[in-house]
């Protein structure tokens, strides 16, 4: 089960416990049992008693202040992988994407370094990519063809591999592209460990199925 709190914050259940990412505070966590208690009441029912609700808002869940609980945008579970698959050979990459991928994998590391968390994925998604026009078949096929190249070119540019680096930049240079993809945050417990990666459909564009499937989605964008 999941579900979105307000705009920034968002949990999951993993193993009958609640994990929270708020994006405001770059941060995940868990609230101690009695606050846990206060949060599925509410999740259940709407409500709070009065003394849960000042608890909660005192940790920083500002419930009585936020907007109608919505579930995160649903997304089939995935039987894919175009890292994976046996059809895509890996595609030969020229000189202008070598450069093209380079910029953009630096630039966001810029941006990861410099700016809050909350405005660079702000900043990302104003440049997402509207739904583009043709069948299925050629748009899917153009997603992972874009992918494989992003990746290959990726393999250059000298800053150590990170998934929400190399997650974010992926989808700057695939909206260029026209290509949509979901950004998907996910989390492990026992020990703790958060990952993201993206998305298309059914088909996980930048990961392999087993890593993907070994976290719980907590958000998705």
């Amino acid at each position: 089960m999941r579900w979105l709190i307000n705009q920034d914050l968002s949990c999951c259940e993993i193993d009958e416990h609640l994990v929270f990412l708020d994006l405001a505070l770059d941060r995940y966590f868990r609230l101690s049992p009695p606050l846990e208690s206060a949060m599925r009441a509410y999740l259940a029912s709407g409500t709070l008693a009065r003394n849960q609700r000042e608890a909660l808002e005192r940790s920083g869940i500002v419930i009585a202040y936020a907007p109608e609980c919505a579930t995160m945008p649903d997304l089939p579970a995935p039987t894919a992988s175009a890292i994976e698959s046996p059809a895509m050979a890996m595609p030969r990459t020229g000189p202008s994407v070598l450069a093209e991928v380079a910029a953009t994998v630096w630039g966001t590391r810029r941006r990861l370094r410099r700016d809050p968390f909350r405005s660079v994925i702000d900043k990302a998604l104003t440049g997402r990519a509207p739904r583009p026009s043709g069948s299925c078949m050629t748009s899917h096929r153009a997603l992972e063809e874009a992918t494989l190249q992003f990746i290959r070119a990726r393999r250059y540019v000298p800053i150590a591999p990170c998934c929400l680096l190399d997650s974010l930049a992926l989808f700057r240079f695939l909206a260029r592209r026209r290509l949509p993809a979901r950004i998907v945050f996910g989390v492990t417990l026992l020990p703790f460990a958060a990952h993201c990666w993206l998305q298309a459909g059914g088909t996980i564009l930048n990961e392999t199925l087993s890593d993907a499937g070994a976290h719980t989605p907590v958000r998705i964008i």
